[in-house]
């Protein structure tokens, strides 16, 4: 199932995070408390404006199954991300976040709610002090955080590298497990498969 945000949800979002309760969520949003047990994972994936770090973002949250992805402009086209989700089985909220002053107070208030297991940071541009209060707030909360940004952070765990290579995507890691290192992955960009179809229709006529 994918969760749109509602207009009252997102005015309060928008305009009081600091009061945000639990009950403020939709009741199907809420974590098992079992759920609740381990660490955050921290992830940053580096990419430039089009090379596809949105579209692969979603795929890159397993195994978190309730997403809020929070940019300054919310300028993605929303019903392709929203039917990834819905391939990925995650429920998503969108927020937008223009005063980035409220930031920490906002990511407080999500923990408190124990109701997201993943976070999407997008474009938010984190200064040092930021990420080292994210990475030091979630520490004990088993949440998997994604950053989205184009210069490397230190505060992550692990780091990988996004470019988009003659119609694929090129993904490598230079930050995590020793068995991720140098091995650039490679899966196929949409623009790939539009390509096959017209070379295919153009065949048949």
């Amino acid at each position: 199932m994918v969760y749109e945000i509602p207009e009252n949800l997102q005015a309060k979002f928008q305009k009081n995070f600091g009061k945000l309760e639990k009950s403020d969520f939709p009741a199907h949003f809420s974590l098992p408390s079992e759920a609740l047990h381990s660490r955050a994972d921290l992830t940053q994936l580096i990419a430039k404006p089009g090379d596809g770090a949105r579209r692969l973002a979603l795929s890159m949250m397993a195994p978190a199954k309730k997403v809020i992805w929070i940019s300054q402009s919310w300028n993605l086209y929303a019903p392709l991300l929203w039917k990834i989700a819905e391939e990925n089985k995650i429920q998503l909220l969108g927020l937008e976040l223009t005063d980035k002053k409220r930031l920490r107070s906002l990511w407080r208030t999500l923990l408190e709610a124990r109701v997201f297991d993943g976070w999407i940071l997008d474009g938010l541009r984190l200064h040092t002090s930021e990420g080292l209060f994210l990475q030091k707030l979630t520490r004990l909360h088993p949440l998997k955080v994604l950053v989205l940004d184009e210069r490397p952070h230190l505060f992550c765990h692990r780091r990988a590298h996004l470019t988009l290579n003659h119609h694929h995507y090129r993904l490598l890691w230079t930050k995590g497990g020793s068995e991720e290192k140098n091995l650039p992955r490679f899966s196929p960009s949409p623009l790939l498969q539009i390509f096959k179809e017209k070379s295919s229709d153009l065949c048949l006529s």
